[in-house]
């Protein structure tokens, strides 16, 4: 290990193919980041973000918080295996506990429509119910 003195200085560097960010240091010690595992989380955050914005499901968006807090657990040195635990952990957290909760205030004015607004009413069986041909007709007498 080499220890510098001097001013702060970084540079980028590459050993046996993974790219880290060396910083110089008044301290002598040499703080390595790397850069490759962040770069991977922060893929996966948007790869999630991305997902989030075309499905609308409140689904995806917790993963993506759960690759930034393993982000930050690689920022500060944390091994691959703490990583991995981190995301899991965070994202089944923030699923399991936050995901509820948003969906019942972003859901409220929700109106139900076809199907949907006549479970549990009573129809009238206008055209018999074929399951195998999918045919059959019924009549509701629905009042909003």
């Amino acid at each position: 290990m080499a220890y510098w003195e001097g001013q702060r200085e970084k540079k980028f560097v590459v050993q046996d193919g993974i790219s880290k960010l060396c910083i110089k240091s008044n301290q002598k010690r040499k703080e390595v980041i790397n850069m490759d595992s962040i770069l991977l989380w922060l893929i996966i955050m948007v790869l999630c973000l991305i997902v989030e914005i075309i499905s609308l499901g409140l689904t995806t968006i917790w993963f993506a918080v759960g690759a930034l807090a393993a982000m930050i657990t690689s920022v500060f040195h944390g091994s691959t295996a703490l990583q991995i635990i981190v995301f899991i952990a965070v994202s089944l957290l923030m699923l399991l506990i936050t995901r509820p909760i948003a969906v019942k205030y972003l859901n409220r004015n929700t109106t139900k429509t076809n199907t949907e607004a006549i479970i549990g009413e009573t129809v009238q069986v206008v055209q018999t119910i074929d399951n195998i041909k999918e045919t059959g007709q019924v009549k509701c007498n629905h009042k909003n």
